[in-house]
């Protein structure tokens, strides 16, 4: 059996994921027989419980792995956590994009609907961007896959990825990390909590990374790009005035100044015409790169993808700060909780996006947002065969576009179009889930929310100053998700879960090249019901865990991006009759000896589209039904592992070689699944020696990511009627050393 651990006193190990336990440090020597792995304890359903006794499928990873695998952007962790899909819509340095199991809005638009909800310690993030900042210091990451709509309710239908930061103990503790690598870049992290009275304790953690040089060359001007500004901060005091009661204070923020990631251009046009190329339609990139032009008659020529020639260097300009006040009180039935949260956030950010030297698509793009929320929540005592939680949730956010997208098109039809919207969202719930013990080794869990959302939107679209369209539109709606599964667990190392479960996502509007009162209109809310059963069981006397989860997901009304011929090629959220997705997900933690730790997993996802007519811009743009297609950024098939392997060395320290690596199918990048815009399949692996001594108080590494230089497509959009589609490509080689002290 795993041995257990309390969550104050858990040492982590190896990297982990799906519903898998974490495998432990390593050891100095090697003994007769392995030593066990540790139980992990998580809050996915906001108790305290161990993931193996959890009919979630989980994925977690340990604030000190993710230091380990030089994991800085939430798109990292998407390595180790099987049908896990993280894309930045503007490239390398620009806000994530989640899918999970396939589903995903997929927009450029910030009011597109997210199917994966983010939280930092249980305070949801409404707007992607937030998310860039919340990568250092913690103690864990869980990916929650399927609907979690009854815990965490707001837009929650592929899954939910919770951030939990290390909290402040009472006992004196930090670390310190700088690195240095390739492009000259310089990452430090730090922090250092502890005792300041009795009562009182108090933690503050810092990241940096400044990179002066990049990866990419402007042959337009000679320029370097790709540099990064980027900080991030968190300060919190725990006070604990009694034992019944601690009250957490959390004040964080962050800045980015960085490069935005270049687009690099695709040219769609046949030579001295306007009709498209054979090599743009065939999808064959090098060709058409080759052989092709965009509309002022520009191509590149030199066969570097990281090399370009644009007219405009872009780059963030992103501000973000906010704070929460946790407050915990053991009460005779249980523990009262209640979460009061404000963040605020500005962003600025410029483009080249015909990715060329001419002004044929130049763009400013900007986001003012603030968010509230307020949660309270009653969990009961964990002793009797019945376990609850009932609660209630009120948000309100604002999302101003000031513009939100300011396009200049002076070379295609001599004019910059300013888009501006204020998007208001306030929403209402109550949710209650309850486990009951059957019997010694079968439970029921139920649960129930109910929601209710409403959004105000006002829009203006200006095209060289004067205004040419403004309108306001409204949307009041609610509905319910919910829960209700079997956890069977025969014996303490086995357990077989089975779940039904609905998801609900409100409706949302356009924000993009709406033109019409017509093009205001909402779009209807999207449904799911969600079918999974899996297992999770320890194996060989407590050295290894295999967890597998089989999953089919009925989607209704699906809200997805079709491109679409709105004088410019505009993305324009819409409806899809829906979608199916089937899918397998296996995985093996095993520590065969002390020496040796192996994570191996893997995935296999279906997804195929339900009715949806779009226009097909690779055939004059007439109107054709998708039906069948794949949805995008979800690949077929994937494997990823991560492999440990330490020895001792004859003067008590410890050498580690370690690998982390990831291998993606053919990813589609639209629902046309074009090929032109599709990523190919690659492999990503990444690898790192470390030092470190008897008392692990240090450790010194080399590291690498990107071993094999492989280069592959991780964004893509077309624009035919400018005569390009854009790409963004993925990062470089890089490597470089780096030294961490603990204290």
């Amino acid at each position: 059996m795993i041995k257990t651990e309390t969550l104050s006193t858990l040492k982590y190990g190896g990297l982990i994921a799906a519903a898998g336990v974490l495998l432990g440090p390593p050891a100095a020597c090697a003994t007769e027989s392995p030593e066990f792995l540790e139980e992990i304890v998580v809050t996915a359903q906001k108790r305290e419980q161990s993931i193996n006794e959890v009919g979630i499928a989980v994925d977690v990873l340990s604030g000190s792995d993710l230091r380990s695998t030089r994991s800085f952007q939430l798109r990292d962790i998407a390595t180790q956590s099987p049908n896990l899909n993280i894309h930045g819509p503007f490239g390398e340095n620009g806000y994530p994009e989640i899918t999970i199991r396939g589903m995903n809005a997929d927009s450029f638009q910030q009011s597109a609907p997210q199917a994966a909800g983010t939280y930092v310690d249980g305070v949801y993030l409404s707007n992607p961007p937030l998310t860039a900042f919340q990568l250092f210091d913690l103690d864990r990451v869980e990916v929650l896959k399927g609907p979690q709509g009854t815990l965490y309710g707001r837009n929650t239908t592929g899954g939910a990825v919770n951030f939990h930061s290390r909290k402040p103990t009472f006992e004196t503790e930090g670390y310190a990390q700088i690195g240095y690598g390739r492009y000259q870049r310089t990452d430090f992290e730090a922090a250092l909590g502890g005792a300041l009275s009795d009562t009182v304790a108090g933690r503050f953690a810092l990241k940096t990374v400044q990179q002066s040089d990049g990866p990419l060359k402007n042959l337009f001007n000679g320029a370097r790009e790709g540099e990064i500004d980027k900080t991030a901060w968190r300060a919190q005091l725990l006070f604990q005035p009694r034992d019944q009661l601690q009250v957490l204070l959390n004040l964080h923020g962050g800045q980015d100044k960085s490069d935005t990631w270049r687009f690099s251009q695709i040219p769609a046009f046949t030579p001295g015409s306007s009709d498209l190329c054979a090599d743009f339609i065939a999808g064959n990139r090098n060709a058409a790169i080759a052989n092709c032009r965009d509309l002022a008659g520009y191509h590149d020529t030199d066969g570097d993808k990281y090399t370009n020639s644009v007219d405009t260097i872009g780059n963030n300009d992103t501000d973000a700060v906010g704070g929460f006040v946790q407050v915990n009180l053991q009460t005779g039935i249980g523990t009262l909780t209640s979460l009061t949260a404000y963040d605020t956030l500005e962003r600025k950010e410029f483009y080249d996006e015909d990715g060329g030297p001419f002004v044929l698509i130049n763009s400013v793009r900007e986001t003012d947002m603030d968010q509230f929320s307020q949660e309270v929540h009653l969990t009961s005592a964990a002793d009797g065969p019945l376990t609850w939680i009932v609660g209630a949730y009120y948000g309100t956010d604002t999302l101003e576009g000031p513009p939100d997208v300011s396009s200049d098109f002076s070379d295609w039809f001599g004019g910059v179009i300013d888009l501006f919207f204020q998007l208001d969202t306030d929403t209402w719930a109550v949710f209650g889930q309850s486990e009951y013990a059957l019997s010694d080794t079968l439970s029921l869990i139920t649960g129930l929310r109910w929601s209710h959302v409403e959004r105000e939107v006002d829009y203006a679209e200006t095209f060289n100053g004067p205004v040419t369209f403004a309108g306001e539109e409204d949307l009041d709606e609610g509905d319910w998700s919910g829960k209700i599964g079997l956890d069977y667990q025969p014996t303490d190392d086995v357990l077989l879960y089975g779940s039904i479960s609905r998801g609900f996502n409100a409706g949302t509007f356009n924000t993009a090249f709406v033109g019409n009162q017509a093009g205001l209109q909402p779009t209807d809310a999207e449904t799911l019901i969600a079918y999974e059963t899996g297992f999770k069981a320890t194996l060989a006397d407590g050295t290894a865990q295999l967890n597998g989860a089989v999953f089919f997901n009925d989607y209704d009304d699906m809200i997805v991006t079709s491109i679409e011929d709105l004088g410019v090629n505009a993305p324009v959220l819409r409806n899809a009759e829906g979608a199916s997705i089937f899918g397998v997900e296996l995985q093996l933690f095993w520590r065969p000896t002390d020496n040796l730790d192996i994570r191996l997993g893997g995935a296999y996802l279906d997804t195929e589209l339900e009715e949806l007519i779009l226009q097909d811009y690779m055939n004059g743009g007439v109107a054709r039904d998708y039906d069948g297609n794949r949805l995008a950024n979800s690949p077929e098939w994937s494997f990823n592992g991560l492999v440990r392997y330490n020895t001792a060395l004859p003067n008590g320290m410890t050498l580690v070689l370690q690998s982390d690596f990831l291998w993606e199918d053919e990813i589609f990048r639209d629902l046309q699944n074009e090929k032109i815009l599709a990523s190919q399949d690659h492999w990503l692996v990444n690898g790192r020696i470390s030092l470190t001594p008897a008392d692990d108080k240090w450790d010194l590494s080399v590291w690498g990511r990107n071993l094999g230089d492989e280069q592959w497509v991780t964004e893509a959009f077309q624009v035919v009627g400018a005569g390009i589609a854009g790409v963004t490509w993925s990062y470089p080689r890089t490597y470089g050393v780096s030294a961490e002290w603990k204290f």
